[in-house]
């Protein structure tokens, strides 16, 4: 989790908690993927900081050659 500035939020990140306004109600829940309207709206709501989840090795696609080269090396020991 990281909490940023609403202008270094990206689309694609993720919200890590529920975002609310400043009666209390929800905005976006936690885990909702964020669009560059969702963003928009937030800055129009007054939003300065959000937390996200960072990227982790889930969220990485690896290349065949090394998943490959992973398996061997966890075979040979």
């Amino acid at each position: 989790m990281i909490t940023l500035p609403i202008d270094k939020i990206k689309p694609g990140m993720a919200t890590c908690q529920g975002v609310y306004d400043l009666k209390k109600g929800l905005i976006l829940n936690r885990g909702a993927r964020l669009t560059r309207q969702t963003i928009k709206r937030l800055r129009e709501r007054q939003i300065e900081k959000l937390a996200v989840y960072m990227q982790t090795s889930r969220d990485l696609v690896l290349p065949q050659n090394v998943i490959e080269e992973t398996m061997r090396l966890a075979a040979a020991g």
